[in-house]
């Protein structure tokens, strides 16, 4: 097997028992380039089955940005092996980063890469988070990762519907929740959802990472997306920890909102149009769009 594929998941759980080969014999290497960590990335995948990558903007050992360029030209200078399977779990951030032109060009190139020298691409992705025409050129180029073991599948037809976002509450300060314990109001009697709301923001004075360890298990469970902020916690620099928190902290305040939009004005929307927002809302994905879309709709319908 050889060539450009997409697999419909993130879960680094479903994806490394999905592309684990099912042959005995097979004595191919596997070539990662995660979005996690790297302590993260091997309690996936042993080190000694390939190149282990982190895809960030940070710089760090074995580090590439997720550029497509740079991921072309990482790959070229490190070459897999016929055989070998190439995983690239970055294709929607590629995509915001070197737009959709240039990615689409750059699968192209990887593809005439990957069959001549015979190895497998595998891209782990949400469709959810893609624009739809771009994702049929993508689903075009790169089509479903065949699975194995006892007959199991991943739908290649529109995705289920994903589930309601948590409910929203007001604001809660961060001493407001201990360690394995919520406090926060329930809201429209969902008691066993955790309940979206916004945050008091953490002042740089005091700042540490014992705070931005409950900060983020606060977010976490809440249900949204931390991908890019789990890095800060192997930096020691803490003015760069904060900026990164910083960072997230706005695009939580901005998926809030527009969450918040989509509940108050849902009439105003189809059953699609608030799984596709609500998704990248949690995912922290694609927000000023997002709320471009919501403020247009409400002001137009």
């Amino acid at each position: 097997m050889q060539g450009l594929f997409t697999l419909d998941s993130v879960d680094p759980n479903i994806v490394f028992q999905a592309i684990e080969p099912s042959e005995l014999d097979w004595n191919g290497s596997l070539h990662c380039y995660s979005r996690l960590p790297m302590r993260q990335l091997l309690r996936h995948v042993a080190s000694n089955r390939g190149g282990l990558w982190w895809i960030t903007e940070q710089t760090a050992e074995n580090a590439v940005r997720p550029q497509v360029g740079d991921v072309l030209q990482h790959l070229r200078s490190h070459t897999p092996l016929s055989g070998d399977i190439v995983l690239i779990d970055a294709l929607h951030w590629m995509v915001q980063h070197s737009g959709p032109a240039a990615v689409l060009d750059g699968l192209q190139e990887l593809d005439s890469l990957a069959r001549k020298v015979g190895f497998s691409l595998v891209f782990p992705v949400e469709p959810l988070a893609f624009e739809h025409r771009l994702w049929a050129r993508i689903r075009a180029l790169a089509p479903q990762y065949p699975l194995h073991g006892d007959g199991e599948t991943v739908s290649t037809q529109s995705p289920s519907p994903m589930p309601s976002p948590p409910p929203l509450g007001g604001e809660l300060d961060p001493s407001a929740e201990e360690e394995g314990e919520s406090h926060s109001d329930d809201v429209g009697g969902h008691q066993d959802q955790p309940t979206v709301i916004h945050l008091v923001s953490l002042p740089r004075a005091g700042f540490s990472l014992g705070l931005l360890n409950k900060r983020m298990l606060q977010w976490k469970r809440m249900g949204f997306d931390l991908s890019a902020l789990e890095p800060a916690l192997s930096i020691k620099d803490m003015d760069q920890v904060y900026e990164l928190y910083i960072q997230t902290e706005r695009q939580i305040t901005q998926a809030i909102d527009t969450l918040r939009l989509l509940e108050h004005h849902e009439t105003l929307f189809t059953v699609t149009e608030k799984e596709i927002h609500s998704f990248r809302a949690m995912n922290l994905m694609d927000l000023d769009e997002s709320m471009a879309f919501v403020n247009d709709a409400i002001s137009t319908r």
